[in-house]
């Protein structure tokens, strides 16, 4: 009789513990969120510097360099350009010819926008004036786009494309 008394207790507690194990809710970690992958072109590509044209105003005998880019994203995650830089240098010395950065109101204010849609696209004329010595030169225009996507992540883009003065 006692023997049966003891599975009596032994049994439920055992059931107890078994019934806990696999069910209920995870407290696992979160899963990682997704993160805009961002890929930049230029159009044209290379770019030929020319003189400014009347648009440039008082900078009669510069130059300038123009061009389009497109900066597509393709992970399905939307971002918003936050700002970057341009710079232009002479390829054989590594000069820096002219440079500038980009906050948020320029690209507002030129592309109308700072936001690349998820699995879209967004474009943004570039360009910039530089000093007649150069004309001729091997150079090269490089951007770097910074962004922030729709779940926090910073995202950088560059893009190196050779140009002539």
């Amino acid at each position: 009789m006692r023997k049966n008394a003891l599975a009596g207790v032994v049994l439920p507690l055992l059931a107890g513990t078994f019934a806990s194990c696999g069910g209920g809710s995870s407290s696992g970690p979160a899963a990682p969120t997704a993160t805009a992958v961002l890929t930049m072109t230029a159009r044209p590509n290379p770019v030929v510097g020319d003189l400014c044209g009347s648009h440039c105003g008082d900078l009669a005998g510069e130059r300038e360099a123009l061009t389009t880019l497109t900066i597509r994203e393709g992970a399905g995650v939307g971002a918003d350009v936050t700002g970057g830089t341009q710079e232009l240098r002479n390829t054989a010395t590594g000069a820096v010819v002219a440079q500038s950065t980009f906050a948020p109101s320029d690209f507002i204010r030129d592309s109308g926008s700072t936001r690349i849609p998820a699995a879209g696209q967004f474009t943004y004329r570039a360009g910039v004036h530089y000093g007649a010595p150069h004309a001729g030169a091997a150079l090269t225009f490089t951007f770097t786009i910074v962004t922030r996507d729709d779940n926090g992540h910073t995202v950088t883009v560059m893009l190196a494309v050779p140009t002539t003065g």
